[in-house]
């Protein structure tokens, strides 16, 4: 019976270590260059000590494209055009991108202070800042379809 309980133990732990995301390519620690036909979003997260537990959906219009989760990153590829792009915990700010064949965008996840309380939000980040600090994060593992 110990042995029993230890197995499911050991299982339901496994279960708890695993991480969400997009598909993308694996162990990528540093952005790969988009297709010439698409342009590449970025959706990451650096590190901040509260909120930890807070994974809000990333939504790319209207669509769960991943989860903004601590200390990691992920991306889509896009066709050329205008984008909405919301998190969950705070779906009444959208920002708007224009995708660019050929080139990447950088969208992080920022804490935000309101009188309303506190929000993870979506923000804009420059080419230069957002290649910058994913490359000291982890890439998200590929979500099961």
């Amino acid at each position: 019976m110990a042995a029993l309980c230890a197995g499911f133990a050991l299982a339901l732990l496994g279960a708890c270590g695993g991480r969400q995301g997009p598909a993308l390519e694996q162990g990528a620690a540093a952005p790969v260059a988009p297709l010439e036909e698409n342009g590449r979003i970025y959706f990451y997260r650096t590190a901040f000590p509260w909120m930890v537990a807070v994974e809000p959906d990333v939504i790319v219009n209207g669509q769960r494209v991943g989860s903004s989760r601590h200390d990691r990153f992920f991306h889509k590829d896009a066709a050329p055009g205008r984008y909405e792009v919301f998190l969950t915990s705070d779906p009444e700010n959208p920002l708007y991108l224009n995708v660019e064949a050929g080139r990447a965008s950088f969208v992080k996840t920022v804490v935000r202070f309101a009188a309303t309380g506190t929000k993870l939000t979506a923000e804009l980040m420059d080419e230069a800042e957002g290649r910058q600090e994913i490359a000291a994060l982890e890439a998200a593992a590929a979500e099961a379809e």
